[in-house]
């Protein structure tokens, strides 16, 4: 049997220089890494304050559907412009803490960007159509919300936050479902606002300051 080429011929020879210089740069992808998972999310206080106000404002309508509050409200024209305004405060604080700029938190804070944007266009279609239900409308949100969760899950490694995602799945299919009353379209979508949006916003906002500090 012929000799041919042996594994040493193949491949050139490291030294010890050439291995201590792919362990620095091994070390700093891995640290790297570690950052984009540890570092918050700079979104709990924005996630609270929509679940807070989503709560708020079907708790109200529900009430005000069985002649308990004032009303009902005008949901849509409530929660669009309180809304922004409120992400838009909390956005400018955020940027003075360097946290955010970490790169999973861009991809999620893009992702609730984007839908964001196609919520408010959905909304205002609703608000100058006038024709959209309450069962579509509440279903394609908490569609929307349930689809950001798994996103936010699957991006951080965060693997408590599918339990929102499943949640608020569960309210489109209840929702979509069920087809009850606006009072019980209402209390379902602020009961879920509250524990699946609201809780889990406040839970992320402590895991941030405990990051930070």
């Amino acid at each position: 049997m012929s000799g041919g080429p042996g594994l040493n011929d193949l491949f050139p020879p490291i030294d010890k220089d050439a291995i201590a210089l792919i362990s620095s740069d091994v070390d700093e992808i891995v640290s790297l890494a570690r950052r984009g998972d540890n570092l918050p999310l700079a979104a709990g206080l924005i996630t609270a304050w929509w679940g807070l106000l989503l709560s708020v404002t079907n708790l109200y309508q529900a009430l005000a559907q069985v002649h308990i509050f004032p009303g009902p409200i005008p949901i849509s024209l409530i929660q669009v412009p309180l809304g922004y305004l409120g992400t838009f405060l909390l956005i400018r604080v955020g940027q003075k803490r360097r946290h955010i700029l970490a790169w999973r938190s861009q991809v999620i804070s893009a992702t609730w960007l984007f839908s964001g944007i196609v919520i408010m266009l959905f909304m205002i279609g609703v608000i100058i159509d006038g024709k959209i239900g309450d069962v579509v409308a509440n279903t394609f949100l908490a569609l929307i919300f349930a689809l950001n969760f798994g996103a936010m899950a699957a991006s951080r490694l965060t693997k408590w936050l599918i339990y929102p995602a499943a949640g608020w799945i569960t309210v489109a299919v209840m929702t979509f479902l069920l087809r009850g009353p606006p009072e019980v379209l209402s209390l379902i979508f602020g009961l879920g606002s509250l524990a699946f949006m609201f809780a889990p916003g406040i839970i992320l906002r402590v895991h941030e300051k405990r990051l930070a500090a």
